[in-house]
């Protein structure tokens, strides 16, 4: 992964901050059906969710949380989430995880 960023914004979409984060180093394996992320120091699983088409759009079906492909290059995969977590107070986030090879 080289970045992850999340977007705090207030229940009217005025974005209050941002976050870049730093994750443990891990890699993922993308199959037409199926994307599962390995930690890169025991090579475990890290979780598997399901890539669903829909036209030219193609979705993925997390758990917790429902990421679109926002960018898919040879080299380049970037995932970006809607209203990741809201709160109570109506704030929300957003976040984009940017993946390279």
């Amino acid at each position: 992964m080289q970045s992850t960023t999340a977007n705090f914004y207030s229940p009217t979409g005025q974005l209050l901050s941002k976050q870049a984060n730093q994750n443990d180093p891990y890699y993922m394996v993308i199959t037409s059906e199926t994307l599962e992320f390995f930690s890169s120091k025991d090579d475990r699983s890290l979780g598997r969710s399901t890539l669903k088409r829909e036209g030219s759009l193609l979705r993925l079906e997390a758990p917790l949380k429902s990421p679109t492909i926002a960018e898919l290059t040879d080299h380049q995969l970037t995932l970006r989430y809607e209203k990741m977590s809201t709160y109570l107070s109506g704030d929300y986030v957003t976040g984009e995880d940017v993946y390279v090879r």
